[in-house]
C-alpha cells in the first residue's frame, strides 16, 4: 500500500472511514446504504438471476496496484433499514439462517490458511484492483493467501448479488460463512471500495461482528432504548465460539459498528464506552488497525486474531 506521504495517507484514508460509516454502519446495513437508483434496487420479481461467468485470476500487478475505489459522499445519508430492498441481512451484510452456525466449529477454518477464489468476469478493470488490494492488505499482514481456484471444492466465490445461485434476491454487500463447498461474496454497485472488501473478507474468513462478542458487556454499554426493538438482535452477545473468543475485545475492530448505528434518534449514540466515549469501530479514523497497522503498532488486535487462527503466530 505505497502512499505519497504519511499526512496524504492519513487525511484521505480518515475521510474514506468517515465516509463508510456514516454510509454504511449508520442505517443498520453496512453497505447497503451505499446503493444508488440502479438495477440493484429492484424488487426480488425483478431481479432476475444472471448467470455466473467467472473472469481470469488477479495479477501480481492488481494485488500491488493500491486501489481504494471512491467512498461514498459523507453527505448521503444512505436509506433506512425499512426501506432496503431486503431487510433480511443478518447485522446489515451476513446471509441469514447460515451465519449462527458456521462459526461454531473448525470447518469455517480455510485449511493451511489459503482461500481458493473466482471472481466474476462482470466486474471491471478498477474494480478488480479494487479487490485484488484489499486482499493484498491479508497477504502482506497474515499469512493468509488468496489464491486462484483449480479444482478445490471449497472455495470463495466473488459476485455481484444477482449472480448467486441461492441469494440473488438479496441485493448489496454480504457474505455468507464457509461450512463447507462454495462460500459467496457479494459486492454490488456502490460496495467496491477496499475498505468493505476488507470487512467482507474477514467474514469470509469467519469473525463474526465484534460488538457481539460473549464478552461485548465487559467493555461497551448499548442504548436499547435508541434502538428499534427488531434490530436489539445485532447487539445481543452471541455464544462463545473459536473466532468471537480469540485474543481481546477491540473497540477499534473494522468488524465493531459505530457508536451511532441503528440510532432511533441520530444525535445519541446506541453504544459508548465504560468511560462513556463514542470513538468506536470502522469510523475510530486511522485507528481502524486492520489497514494500516504499520503507522499505528498498537493497534493490531485484528491482525493478532487472524494470525492467531491461521498463523500461529
Amino acid at each position: 500500500m505505497a502512499t505519497k506521504s504519511g499526512s496524504s495517507y492519513l487525511f484521505l484514508f480518515s475521510a474514506g472511514c468517515v465516509a463508510i460509516i456514516v454510509c454504511c454502519w449508520a442505517n443498520c446495513v453496512e453497505a447497503n446504504p451505499l446503493w444508488t437508483e440502479n438495477e440493484n434496487q429492484l424488487d426480488s420479481q425483478d431481479r432476475n438471476e444472471i448467470v455466473f461467468e467467472a473472469g481470469e485470476p488477479l495479477t501480481d500487478e492488481e494485488f500491488k496496484s493500491g486501489v481504494q475505489g471512491k467512498a461514498a459522499s459523507i453527505d448521503n445519508q444512505g436509506q433506512s433499514w425499512e426501506k432496503q430492498a431486503h431487510s433480511g441481512l443478518v447485522g446489515g451484510d451476513l446471509l441469514p439462517g447460515i451465519t449462527k452456525s458456521a462459526n461454531k466449529n473448525a470447518a469455517a477454518k480455510w485449511a493451511n490458511a489459503q482461500v481458493p477464489y473466482v471472481i466474476s468476469s462482470s466486474f471491471s478493470g478498477e474494480e478488480r484492483q479494487i479487490i485484488a488490494s484489499a486482499m493484498d492488505v491479508y497477504h502482506q499482514k497474515t499469512c493468509i493467501r488468496f489464491v486462484p481456484r483449480r479444482t478445490q471444492s471449497e472455495y470463495l466465490k466473488i459476485i455481484r448479488s444477482r449472480e448467486s445461485k441461492d441469494w440473488s434476491h438479496y441485493p448489496g454487500c454480504w457474505a455468507g460463512t464457509k461450512v463447507g463447498g462454495v462460500l459467496e461474496l457479494s459486492l454490488d454497485n456502490g460496495c467496491v471500495t477496499r475498505s468493505i472488501a476488507i470487512h467482507e473478507l474477514m467474514h469470509a474468513l469467519g469473525f463474526g461482528h465484534e460488538q457481539q462478542r460473549p464478552d461485548q458487556a465487559k467493555y461497551i454499554i448499548v442504548k436499547y432504548d435508541n434502538i428499534e426493538p427488531k434490530n436489539h438482535q445485532w447487539f445481543k452477545p452471541d455464544q462463545p465460539n473459536p473466532f468471537n473468543t480469540v485474543g481481546r475485545y477491540d473497540i477499534n475492530s473494522v468488524m465493531h459498528y459505530g457508536a451511532y448505528t441503528c440510532a432511533i434518534d441520530p444525535s445519541k449514540p446506541t453504544m459508548v464506552t465504560k468511560d462513556g466515549r463514542t470513538s468506536m469501530g470502522i469510523n475510530n479514523g486511522p485507528t481502524a488497525n486492520l489497514y494500516i497497522p504499520f503507522l499505528f503498532p498498537g493497534h493490531q488486535m485484528d491482525l493478532r486474531k487472524l494470525n492467531t487462527m491461521y498463523c500461529k503466530y
